[in-house]
């Protein structure tokens, strides 16, 4: 496992005005989606998550193939841009399987899917791509109903402790390796603010198990919390992301990669002195 010094850095790009936070503006485009996605590789972001459904609470789900519209120019262009010795990752943040299969022979590094993991089927085929990282969001619920019950406190800690040793073993079984195996535990779907808080206490725990990836940016517990507005969480995001980092976090994914860059190259200089006291 990385020490906390060492984690990576997930940049966003929604490419759907369909989002709590959209990246793109009123209108969807391809351009919009492409100058996004360069800038946050400019500012160091280790992967680039591209997203073409919205997982936010009450949003309408979008079929296979509308995603597929608009994720494949994008992803066809981005991907021709990177140069052959690139390190740079290309992550694709989809429910559907028909996606997950189209971007696996595209040649994406990571699927992002957030809910229950796919089909036996799908991710044996997934696993014979020797590169792709699998990375299973939890998620209570669907995105029209998950808030109307959510998990609350320990037993939210409790249900996502279950789920990610029975997805951890369940893609063990479908060929992937550890190092491919990558879990979030999904603050803000389908659980309060107890629970999301909890969830994060959590991270050192999980982190010295799995390789564990959080997603804490701009979520709508800040404003709840903090009576902050969507635009102005940034700094808040940024708290919460330094705390989970040195919790052990091996990933974060986050709107703004700038700032949390900065972040990770001072932990970078400070810790490995600090851990000699």
């Amino acid at each position: 496992m990385m020490n906390s010094s060492h984690f990576l850095i997930m940049g966003v790009v929604n490419c759907t005005e369909d989002s709590f936070s959209s990246c793109v503006g009123e209108s969807y485009s391809v351009k919009k989606c492409l100058d996004l996605a360069v800038q946050l590789s400019e500012q160091h972001a280790d992967v680039i998550d591209f997203g073409a459904e919205s997982t936010r609470p009450g949003a309408t789900a979008v079929s296979a193939q509308q995603e597929w519209e608009r994720l494949q120019p994008v992803l066809h262009a981005f991907m021709r841009m990177l140069p052959s010795d690139s390190a740079l990752r290309v992550s694709v943040d989809t429910r559907h399987e028909e996606t997950m299969l189209r971007c696996a022979e595209l040649g994406v590094d990571f699927v992002n899917h957030v809910g229950a993991p796919a089909s036996v089927e799908t991710l044996r085929q997934l696993s014979s791509f020797p590169k792709l990282n699998y990375l299973a969001s939890h998620m209570w619920g669907t995105p029209q109903d998950m808030q109307v019950n959510p998990l609350v406190g320990l037993a939210a800690v409790q249900a996502v402790d279950a789920w990610m040793d029975a997805t951890y073993r369940k893609l063990l079984r479908a060929g992937f390796s550890p190092s491919r195996i990558w879990l979030d535990p999904g603050i803000g779907f389908g659980k309060d603010d107890s629970a999301n808080l909890a969830l994060m206490h959590q991270c050192r725990y999980w982190s010295e198990r799995y390789h564990i990836v959080y997603g804490v940016s701009r979520k709508s517990f800040f404003g709840r919390l903090f009576d902050v507005p969507v635009d102005q969480r940034d700094p808040l995001s940024k708290h919460c992301e330094i705390g989970l980092a040195m919790q052990g976090c091996h990933m974060l994914r986050t709107h703004q990669v700038s700032s949390l860059d900065c972040i990770r190259s001072a932990m970078c200089e400070v810790l490995p002195r600090c851990s000699r006291y």
